[in-house]
């Protein structure tokens, strides 16, 4: 990451989401959503993620995530395989405030 240049980098874990009906998911322990920003768009995080094989998901967005996990009638199809894949369905908000 360098300022200077306009790179900047954000990790989440322990992301969750919580919905007015109180359906909630969360991201699965050990994984997180790394996001890197750059005005050319090559920042030097993203050639060090290239280089320990980590790839990119073009039009990912975590408010999209969270529609998708939450709810259930959300048009979220292209997102599912990642829903499945790294976030987990929680038993509703109050166990989710409890352990944020």
């Amino acid at each position: 990451m360098d300022p200077a240049k306009g790179e900047r980098l954000t990790c989440d874990v322990q992301l969750g989401f919580v919905a007015p009906d109180g359906a909630a998911g969360r991201l699965v322990p050990g994984a997180a959503i790394i996001e890197s920003k750059s005005r050319c768009g090559a920042a030097t995080a993203d050639r060090e993620l290239r280089a320990l094989g980590v790839r990119p998901i073009a039009g990912c967005s975590k408010y999209c995530l969270g529609v998708g996990q939450t709810y259930a009638q959300a048009r979220s199809n292209v997102f599912r395989p990642l829903l499945r894949r790294y976030f987990e369905p929680e038993s509703g908000a109050r166990a989710f405030l409890a352990t944020a």
